[in-house]
């Protein structure tokens, strides 16, 4: 049985035409509109009075930021940096062993011709170079594409991270000698 309470409304008890209601939401967002004014200067009155002028800073270049660092320490961060450049040739030696992994899949999947040359896949056991190889031929050289493309990118990405730890480590025994 549903349960009838009589205090809670279930029309509306005052119907508005089309009119009445634009005429009632234009008064409402005219007071939202005069309160967001008041708030906005209210805001930049508070603005103005807790921020405080600032001293021109003197400006500071790069070098001088080692101004008190040894000259040893000046060569652990150019090892640093140098280090972590070579790290992010590991990221282009990637790139371009998955573009030779892709190009040999196309040439083997044709079948028809005679490969595509690998520079660094040889390197790692595959890029073998075939000619009007039969399916098995084919297939086979996939493998052994796959698995060096896998043994590449262990070692670019063993050999990143190395060089990356190597970086972190210098800037780290530098800036601790700073303190």
């Amino acid at each position: 049985m549903a349960h009838n309470n009589s205090n809670i409304p279930t029309e509306p008890d005052i119907i508005l035409s089309p009119i009445e209601k634009s005429n009632r939401s234009s008064q409402e967002n005219s007071d939202t509109l005069q309160n967001s004014t008041n708030f906005h200067t209210t805001n930049k009155d508070t603005v103005a009075k807790n921020t405080t002028k600032v001293p021109h800073e003197k400006q500071f270049s790069y070098l001088q930021l080692f101004k008190y660092s040894t000259t040893f320490e000046r060569f652990l961060v150019a090892g640093g940096v140098v280090s972590a450049s070579l790290a992010s040739i590991c990221i282009l030696f990637c790139l371009v062993i998955y573009g030779e992994l892709t190009s040999l899949l196309i040439d083997r999947s044709v079948g028809i011709g005679t490969s595509s040359p690998t520079i660094f896949l040889q390197l790692f056991g595959g890029g073998t170079k075939l000619t009007n190889a039969t399916r098995e031929e084919n297939l086979q050289a996939i493998r052994d594409d796959a698995l060096a493309f896998g043994l590449a990118s262990l070692v670019g990405a063993l050999l990143q991270w190395l060089l990356l730890a190597i970086a972190l480590d210098l800037f780290n025994h530098v800036a601790l000698k700073q303190q």
